[in-house]
């Protein structure tokens, strides 16, 4: 999901006087995380001085500028525990080498909204693009990973304590920006002739015209020359590993990076494509949607989490456009037939235990005589596809459309697969798109957002107060609903906020910000939600009245979010970092991503936000 954001300017809530490095050039042999760290009288930080490889330097000596704290060194680091107010430079020495960081020491009981708790500045010439927060495994000491990128070189990932100390840094050779987060694919089709494949061809529309439409199969715009790759997406393992989704000029690649060490444990690389998104078991497997060019297909995967081999693979039906007497002089030569993958949602695990996603399967054909329609036939239908742990699958089909009659081909209406999420009482919940193309009569087309609650025994359907769920009807989206308390849905198509009540069945408030997008950002307790729009985060509760975190304030660029920022001790206002991304953490606290140059440094940071 999507959906956070963060980058900060290292010195502005630390020093206090216009923009400064908190962490001195030094030597490149030696750095100190974390860059900045701030924190109460009588509370405690951890630092570790880092060499060139990027790992932690055991016998580094430690000193601080002023004594507002007492330094302990321990397993190479150092632990410092809070005396006084004040401001100090900590400086690590090794061998011929010596860096620093800034420490901020405040009174009080609490630290206040706004403030940095630690921050870490990227490696020189990169930027942080993203933060990935480990899931929690016994022998791995990672709370999350940060991902640095240029134009000129590969990613960077660089391993953390939730201290903000490093723990090491690899080196991968995808190539990752902003801008490759974003690339998506053509659909792929073939075309065949009396079932000779002919051309490449995304889709095909048998209305009156009998169109055949889309580009070809080639490798997209934006994607790299053969034997590289790009870094798509990427999410934590169940194993505390980070799990990485790289595309190639032909084909797609699914990467672990262990936790231990940044090594490659396995990589599935695909005969095709694979999706943007995908669930991790709780046996730690990872279900996938893979698409092959060649036949055309499509398909569910799991993956074992520790080897990335092919446990199981469920196909998925084909969609197809036929126009039977294609050739009106040609008795022979007269089939013509699209063939393409059927769409599919984006997948999740269910407290069950079990994968889930939904696929999209479009079948149409119309028979000519003499160049004059005789008949049609239209069947297009959504279906739930339920992958046990021991890859057992059961299709279940939740909406179905068909209609076939005599004469031209009539447009119909259509449906589009989306996300689906649990819906807190054992089933789950299935977005999906309704289209209804108007009508010769003068009906005018219109689309709806549609939401299915499905169990084991039931479903029902509603439509909620949105057009669409996403600008694009096919998208692939994943982070547009929440579950929060008391059976609370949280939906958003970007433009307005939903309150949905699942267990009623019903609609309770819709909000509509007059400008930006609506970022969902977690479920908050008591039936609220919180969300990020126009450079703020803010608070819903269950009643739906809205509360502004003040800590956070809207910048020059629209589509950060600000974090204002005072001096330490006499609360004089700073310039507001701008922030390209955060997430939750715990307790008041996020991570989040500071924007890259005009608008930042490209850092990374723990802030209170609370």
């Amino acid at each position: 999901m999507m959906a956070g954001l963060l980058r900060f300017f290292i010195i502005y809530a630390v020093l206090g006087s216009g923009f400064a490095a908190a962490q001195s050039a030094g030597a490149p042999g030696l750095i100190v995380t974390p860059s900045t760290v701030t924190f109460l009288i009588d509370d405690t930080a951890s630092l570790t001085a880092i060499d060139s490889s990027g790992r932690p330097v055991q016998a580094a000596q430690w000193s601080l500028s002023a004594p507002i704290a007492e330094l302990r060194t321990e397993y190479g680091g150092v632990l410092l525990q809070g005396r006084h107010p004040g401001r100090a430079i900590v400086t690590a020495t090794a061998g011929n080498f010596s860096a620093t960081a800034t420490v901020t020491i405040v009174a009080g009981t609490r630290l206040p909204a706004g403030t940095l708790r630690w921050s870490v500045e990227p490696t020189p010439g990169f930027e942080t693009l993203l933060v990935q927060q480990a899931a929690g495994a016994a022998d791995s000491q990672v709370d999350f990973y940060s991902i640095e990128w240029k134009k000129s070189s590969g990613a960077i990932v660089r391993a953390f304590r939730i201290s903000g100390e490093q723990l090491w840094m690899t080196r991968i050779s995808s190539l990752a920006s902003p801008d490759t987060l974003k690339q998506t694919m053509p659909e792929i089709g073939q075309l065949y002739l009396n079932k000779t494949r002919i051309n490449d061809s995304s889709q095909m529309l048998i209305g009156e015209n009998r169109v055949f439409v889309g580009g070809t199969n080639g490798p997209a715009a934006g994607l790299p020359i053969d034997g590289k790759n790009i870094l798509l997406r990427r999410c934590g393992g169940s194993l505390g590993d980070l799990v990485l989704l790289e595309r190639g000029r032909f084909r797609d690649s699914l990467v672990s990076l262990s936790a231990a060490d940044g090594s490659e444990v396995w990589r599935f690389q695909s005969d095709g494509r694979l999706a943007k998104d995908w669930t991790i078991n709780l046996q730690g497997d990872v279900g996938i949607v893979e698409t092959i060019t060649n036949p055309v297909s499509s398909s569910f995967l799991v993956l074992s989490g520790t080897t990335g081999g092919v446990r199981y693979r469920i196909p998925f039906p084909e969609s197809s456009s036929t126009i039977n007497g294609f050739r009106c002089q040609d008795p022979i030569r007269n089939v013509l037939k699209n063939i393409r993958p059927s769409r599919a949602g984006s997948v999740f695990t269910n407290t069950d235990g079990n994968m889930y996603v939904q696929v999209e399967t479009f079948v149409e054909s119309v028979d000519l005589e003499a160049c004059k329609s005789k008949q049609f036939s239209f069947d297009n239908s959504l279906a739930l596809l339920r992958v046990s742990p021991d890859g057992e699958a059961e299709w279940k089909t939740f909406q179905h459309i068909h209609s076939d009659g005599y004469g031209d081909f009539v447009v119909q209406s259509r449906v589009f697969a989306g996300e689906t999420i649990p819906d807190g009482l054992g089933g789950v919940l299935a977005a999906w798109t309704y289209s209804f193309p108007g009508t010769k009569a003068g009906g005018k087309p219109y689309f709806e957002a549609r939401l299915s609650r499905i169990s084991e025994k039931d479903q029902t359907d509603f439509t909620l107060p949105m057009p669409t769920w996403t600008p694009g009807i096919s998208s692939l989206f994943d982070e547009n609903m929440v579950l929060g308390d008391g059976h609370s849905l949280f939906a958003t198509n970007k433009k307005m906020l939903v309150r949905f009540d699942v267990e009623a069945g019903e609609v309770n408030w819709v909000r509509q910000p007059p400008t930006g997008e609506v970022d969902l950002q977690f479920a908050a307790g008591g039936g609220g939600v919180v969300v990020s729009n126009a450079g703020r985060v803010m608070h819903f509760d269950v009643s739906g009245n809205g509360q502004i975190f003040p800590s956070t304030v809207q910048v020059s660029n629209p589509n950060d979010i600000g974090l204002a920022q005072l001096d330490a001790f006499d609360h004089t206002p700073l310039p507001p970092m701008q922030l390209r991304s955060v997430q939750f953490y715990n307790a008041g606290t996020f991570l989040g991503v500071e924007d890259g140059a005009p608008d930042g440094r490209g850092s990374f940071a723990l802030i209170q936000l609370q």
